[in-house]
């Protein structure tokens, strides 16, 4: 099963048909309820091609697994389908203070793809976590727009090393872009 799953995550969807598709994603949502979690996350990692849009709540779902790997390759194949419906459970996800990088990095696939992220990433500047606080900064940074100046002026004074740097980088960028 794992040869099969890497070799379906590895191949074209666009080689296949409509119909294809639709049964290798079907397939591949049934894995998730795989009770090894080394099957979960791989089919995650080959629905990050294949999903169809009815995959998509499979997807969030798997954002509550209980192993890491299974979370962080749900989190990247949310991202990698820019699904609108995916965007919401990925936020709440960078703000449980899990899986953060992942989470980010998806939400960069999420803001180079939809505009307007700014709403549901300016509440995480005020979590008690200095990491979800730091990587909202830089998503800020590079998606931002004027509507984040204030916020971020204000975290300037009271923010120290590493939120310091990127609180300034993230003003500077939003500055230079003129939005």
């Amino acid at each position: 099963r794992p040869v099969a799953l890497e070799a379906i995550a590895t191949a074209d969807p666009a080689k296949a048909t409509a119909q294809q598709q639709a049964e290798v994603s079907r397939a591949l949502v049934l894995a998730l309820s795989d009770t090894d979690p080394f099957i979960r996350a791989n089919a995650l990692r080959a629905l990050a091609n294949w999903a169809q849009p009815q995959a998509i709540p499979a997807l969030i779902r798997a954002l509550n697994d209980r192993q890491m790997p299974v979370r962080w390759a749900a989190i990247d194949a949310l991202g990698a389908r820019r699904d609108p419906r995916g965007l919401k459970p990925v936020v709440r996800h960078l703000g449980s203070g899990r899986e953060t990088k992942a989470a980010a990095n998806a939400l960069g696939f999420f803001g180079r793809a939809m505009p307007g992220l700014e709403p549901y990433l300016t509440p995480l500047l005020a979590s008690k976590h200095a990491h979800v606080q730091l990587e909202v900064i830089k998503l800020l940074g590079e998606f931002g727009t004027a509507r984040s100046l204030p916020t971020l002026t204000q975290m300037q004074s009271a923010a120290k090393g590493d939120l310091a740097k990127a609180v300034n980088e993230a003003l500077a960028a939003i500055r230079r872009r003129g939005k």
